[in-house]
């Protein structure tokens, strides 16, 4: 991601420009196109901000099979981004934003949840600063449903570095944590209001 910051800052100027709000038919229609060009991974982000044309619990069944079938056939992973509907409730499948099928039919479900710098220790003991929370609330192939994964997100080289399992702790000095993922240091930058939601197809 990082490497190409540049062409997601131009693409997102070319979103913020655009009027015309998708459909859920031109988002399918969409990630076939990218897939016939090669893509492997298609992100539809937000879905929040297309027009289901529609009843929402019918068009989002709809397209979520649309979807099923291009990763299916194309054998391609396919993350559909979305937002709470409320950000003052927590993370959970009930507070996703959109119909029942965003829950029912991806495979995987993983809420990123903003907060403050924070420092604790990990499943391995070790003293660990994170300042996102990656929740898993669904996990069909495999382990890990129900946990909550702490991360570090470096705003400046846009990556995520996984804390592990945290637990509140007494950190001693001498275990003061690395704060440095690249070559920027992490700011402690208040919490967003911009938790997304993540569901591979």
């Amino acid at each position: 991601l990082s490497r190409n910051t540049h062409a997601m800052e131009a693409t997102w100027q070319n979103i913020r420009t655009e009027t015309h709000m998708p459909t859920y038919a031109e988002l399918s229609e969409w990630a076939q196109s990218k897939v016939d060009d090669g893509a492997k991974v298609i992100i539809l982000d937000p879905l929040s901000y297309a027009d289901p044309d529609g009843d929402i619990w019918t068009e989002d069944k709809k397209l979520m099979g649309r979807l099923k079938t291009i990763a299916t056939k194309h054998d391609v992973a396919i993350m559909v981004t979305t937002h709470p509907k409320s950000k003052d409730k927590p993370a959970g499948m009930g507070n996703i934003a959109g119909g029942t099928a965003m829950n029912r039919f991806t495979h995987t479900v993983v809420w990123l949840e903003a907060c403050s710098m924070s420092t604790g220790i990990n499943d391995v003991g070790e003293a660990v600063t994170y300042n996102r929370r990656m929740h898993i609330l669904k996990a069909r192939n495999g382990r890990g449903a129900g946990l909550d994964v702490k991360m570090l997100f470096d705003s400046e080289t846009v990556r995520f570095a996984e804390r592990g399992i945290v637990t509140d702790g007494e950190v001693k000095p001498s275990q003061s944590p690395q704060l440095k993922i690249g070559p920027s240091s992490i700011k402690d930058e208040p919490p967003s209001d911009n938790e997304h939601l993540f569901g591979p197809v």
